[in-house]
């Protein structure tokens, strides 16, 4: 039976101007490493969900406003909206639900 012995990760960070930078990462070799690789992780992930849980900033250039909400289809997955655009860009953005078919789309889940 394998037993961990160490773990290595990296958090990415990207923007709606697909820029990355490393936010976070961790290298251990440890025998204790699967218990502070889960503990890691958990802090990890209360770190992003409070990065995900403040508001953003929109940056629009001139024209696209108009071009958003005359949109008809996604423009990560051309899928077409349920609801005419003017109903969408009324309804508030629901981050869990809309960025797991975001992420989805990219094949990262």
């Amino acid at each position: 039976m394998h037993k961990l012995c160490g773990y290595s990760y990296v958090v990415i960070c990207i923007d709606s101007l697909l820029n990355y930078e490393i936010t976070s990462h961790d290298l251990y070799r440890r025998s204790d490493a699967l218990e502070r690789f889960v503990t890691k992780i958990e802090e990890e992930l209360l770190t992003i969900q409070e990065d995900l849980s403040a508001p953003a900033e929109i940056i629009m250039a001139s024209g696209d406003l108009k071009e958003y909400n005359e949109a008809t289809e996604c423009w990560i997955c051309k899928k077409a909206f349920l609801k005419p655009s003017s109903e969408v860009s009324r309804r508030p953005f629901r981050k869990e639900k809309d960025t797991k078919r975001i992420l989805r789309s990219f094949k990262i889940i």
